[in-house]
């Protein structure tokens, strides 16, 4: 279970630093997952869906209230790193 938590921990910081890279608000998180403000202008459905295509998978924010946001549950090395390329290239 330890090295289940350290794994979970660094792939949020690594989610939460990317994030905030990209100029995105990012709220504190110690969960297994991180929410994340989308920019003016992006409309969250399309989003989620363009991220979908691209084979990344979250949680809409409206769907959960609190539209305008995202919930990306932290995941390992390489779906972070293939969600963090995926906003990049869309926000």
């Amino acid at each position: 279970m330890e090295r289940r938590v350290t794994h979970t921990v660094a792939g949020r910081t690594e989610l939460m630093h990317g994030l905030r890279e990209l100029g995105l608000w990012v709220a504190d998180s110690d969960a297994n997952f991180v929410w994340t403000h989308l920019p003016d202008g992006c409309v969250e459905p399309d989003l989620v869906r363009a991220l979908g295509e691209r084979g990344v998978l979250v949680r809409a924010g409206g769907a959960l209230g609190r539209e305008g946001s995202l919930r990306v549950t932290v995941g390992g090395e390489a779906e972070n790193a293939r969600f963090l390329a995926a906003m990049a290239e869309l926000v």
